[in-house]
């Protein structure tokens, strides 16, 4: 399922890269989900996050793992539902809702995988 996410997601993260070219902004190069004061984005996976996943082993790892991934796929929801209310590129609307269909039915299979593990 890791691999599906990542390939479900870089098609995404390739064309909001082309798009904040195009209309003059350059993309932060480091995707590390943190501002200029190194707070965390809504859903994205803080420094202790990452070594707690990195010490975790087994069934505990799969669990964590699905976890944090239930997170960060609830915060690019909330982002692309503002991005609905508030958008104006046609084409970055579409991709909005792409993401709330795509990402809430992952959510749904991570719960569900959740329960077995």
């Amino acid at each position: 399922m890791a691999e599906d996410i990542r390939d479900a997601q870089q098609p995404e993260i390739d064309q909001m890269t082309s798009w904040l070219q195009a209309w003059g902004h350059e993309p932060d190069d480091n995707h590390s989900g943190h501002d200029d004061h190194g707070e965390a984005h809504e859903g994205m996976m803080g420094e202790e996050d990452i070594a707690e996943l990195e010490a975790a082993e087994g069934d505990d790892a799969a669990r964590l793992f699905i976890e944090q991934m239930i997170v960060h796929h609830e915060g690019a929801v909330s982002m692309a539902e503002s991005h609905l209310a508030n958008g104006e590129s046609p084409e970055a609307l579409e991709l909005s809702e792409e993401i709330i269909s795509v990402q809430q039915a992952e959510i749904d299979q991570m719960e569900d995988l959740l329960e077995k593990v």
